[in-house]
């Protein structure tokens, strides 16, 4: 029995090309998520994992941060945000809402600060759930549905300053 599965990463380019690599079993199910770019070293902006199951607001939060520079990487469930998360060389911010399968928004935060206590985290509140900000480290912000991409542009620059601001935020592994 080998101790790899094999998962398909579709590596979201001008192409769409799909690739096959290797992960450790750690989890039973295969993990869906994209890569903005194989060269992310051609941005410039800051490492950004993004995670909902919403398609069409997965796909605008990912566009504008993309427009901003960023090397943005997006994740359709909780447990794949928490594989990119921790398994990403650089990553400079979180960005996670409410409700995902496999982890939710609060029990992908605890996992990742288990993990990188310094991470800067920008929490989305879907639109119709009550505050639970109890179950939310005090300096993690919340951005609620619906926003704009201005609004999430700037929730981001934000974010990505508090970090830089603490040398012990950047995620790096």
């Amino acid at each position: 029995m080998s101790l790899y599965r094999w998962a398909v990463l579709r590596a979201n380019l001008e192409m769409r090309a799909t690739l096959a690599l290797p992960f450790p079993a750690v989890y039973r199910r295969v993990q869906r998520f994209t890569l903005s770019s194989l060269l992310v070293s051609l941005h410039q902006g800051a490492h950004i994992v993004v995670a909902d199951e919403k398609p069409a607001l997965l796909e605008m939060m990912v566009n504008s941060l993309r427009s901003d520079d960023h090397c943005v990487f997006q994740a359709y469930d909780g447990m794949a945000a928490l594989e990119l998360a921790l398994g990403l060389k650089t990553i400079d911010l979180l960005v996670t809402n409410t409700q995902m399968p496999g982890l939710s928004g609060p029990e992908l935060i605890r996992h990742v600060r288990a993990r990188l206590p310094a991470l800067p985290i920008l929490y989305i509140q879907n639109q119709g759930q009550p505050p639970i900000t109890k179950d939310l480290p005090p300096d993690v912000p919340t951005l609620r549905e619906p926003f704009t991409r201005e609004e999430l542009q700037e929730a981001v620059r934000t974010a990505l300053s508090r970090g830089r601001s603490n040398p012990q935020a950047q995620g790096s592994l």
